[in-house]
């Protein structure tokens, strides 16, 4: 609910005041809340593992700096892949293989702002298996972006 969630994200941002810099670690956020900083709207009784916010969630666990490179990661993905998709600007001329990794980049730019805008309202990095989801999503863009950046331009058309 709406009000459940102003409440996480409050809590978050006071155990942001309090470790901004360090953030508590990954899977600490619950602990943490219900014993130093306890909701106060009532709905919030336990078994909530996340702020319902990627970007909190991430300075929570981690703290701004690991924030930062979260964002800096995801932006330098998303650069890549758009760079990726324009150096093969006639991959469907070009048909079979190359039409097929220049929609794989798309894709996967889509899955990035996605996952960015989605995070607003939600944390799908909730650890363990939303960290392996997010960073197998990475892993993938970043490794198609440099396959695609590095062939040489004979091979693009």
């Amino acid at each position: 609910t709406l009000p459940g969630r102003l409440e996480l994200w409050s809590r978050a941002l006071t155990v942001l005041r309090d470790t901004g810099l360090t953030g508590v670690g990954p899977g600490l956020f619950e602990p943490v809340i219900m014993r130093l900083y306890p909701p106060f709207f009532t709905g919030i009784q336990g078994n909530f593992f996340h702020a319902h916010n990627i970007y909190l969630q991430t300075a929570v666990d981690f703290g701004v700096g690991g924030t930062v490179a979260l964002i800096a990661l995801g932006l330098g993905l998303g650069a890549s892949l758009v760079a990726a998709t324009r150096q093969v600007p006639d991959a469907a001329l070009a048909g079979g293989r190359r039409l097929s990794q220049h929609s794989l980049a798309i894709g996967l730019f889509g899955s990035l702002v996605a996952m960015a805008a989605h995070g607003l309202v939600d944390s799908s990095l909730s650890p363990p298996r939303g960290y392996v989801v997010a960073f197998a999503l990475f892993g993938m863009a970043a490794a198609l972006a440099n396959h695609l950046l590095r062939l040489p331009t004979s091979d693009l058309s």
